[in-house]
């Protein structure tokens, strides 16, 4: 009887020993997936940001019209649309009419219209807008609409809106384009250390912040203009 006894919990153990070495077995191979699948994962994934960002490579496709100039051709690139290709004045209307139930229309500037055209004929154009009410984003996207930007190869859901200048400077600084274009001296401070060219527009509200500069240039990556065709238009010959 003892011998019996004995003999079953010998193979009690060795059951045991066989079922430990299995799970054990199991957990190396389950180990083993684990470390194989986050090694794949690792190396999609930066197979996709290596592969990505194929729109901050230059097009050879396309070149510019005769005419324009320092349009980064193929890279990405945003303007704020506030006093650069919209009057802030005009916004501001269009705002208080909004709250007043009247109908106010938005118009492109004709002087910055055609450098938007070609920028969004060119690049990977993004177009930020400074508003207070939903109404307002609306008017933007028939301005850009009735414009051609939208024909002219702009991109509709890279048409963006925020409230407060620092949430334009955060979408920018989120795109990292190659060139910004903008009308807030708040807004240019901020990105000078991020983007590496950068433009902006002379306003009533920045011109004193700005008369610091020397003409023409706010810093190494910062170019002072009056309006955009003084940067994007190639100036005309001598007669």
């Amino acid at each position: 009887g003892e011998a019996g006894m004995e003999g079953s919990a010998a193979m009690a153990r060795v059951t045991e020993q066989t079922t430990m070495r299995r799970f054990f077995g199991l957990g190396v191979i389950a180990l083993a997936l684990l470390y194989w699948f986050f090694k794949c994962l690792r190396r999609s994934t930066a197979r996709q940001i290596r592969t990505a960002p194929a729109e901050s490579s230059p097009s050879t496709a396309v070149t510019l019209k005769p005419g324009f100039c320092k349009i980064p051709v193929g890279y990405q690139l945003t303007i704020v649309t506030n006093d650069t290709v919209i009057d802030g004045e005009e916004l501001s209307a269009a705002a208080s009419a909004a709250a007043s139930s009247q109908r106010s229309r938005i118009t492109l500037k004709g002087s910055s219209l055609a450098i938007l055209l070609e920028m969004a004929r060119t690049c990977d154009l993004y177009v930020i807008t400074q508003v207070t009410r939903d109404e307002d984003e609306q008017k933007v996207l028939s301005a850009l609409e009735e414009a051609g930007v939208f024909d002219a190869g702009l991109n509709p859901n890279k048409v963006l809106f925020c409230e407060t200048e620092l949430g334009r400077a955060a979408m920018v600084r989120q795109i990292e384009p190659m060139l910004h274009v903008e009308s807030s001296s708040l807004v240019l401070e901020s990105l000078k250390p991020f983007i590496p060219n950068l433009v902006v527009v002379k306003t009533p509200y920045n011109a004193s912040s700005l008369s610091a500069s020397p003409p023409g240039r706010g810093g190494g990556n910062v170019a002072i203009v009056d309006d955009l065709s003084q940067y994007f238009m190639q100036a005309s010959a001598p007669t």
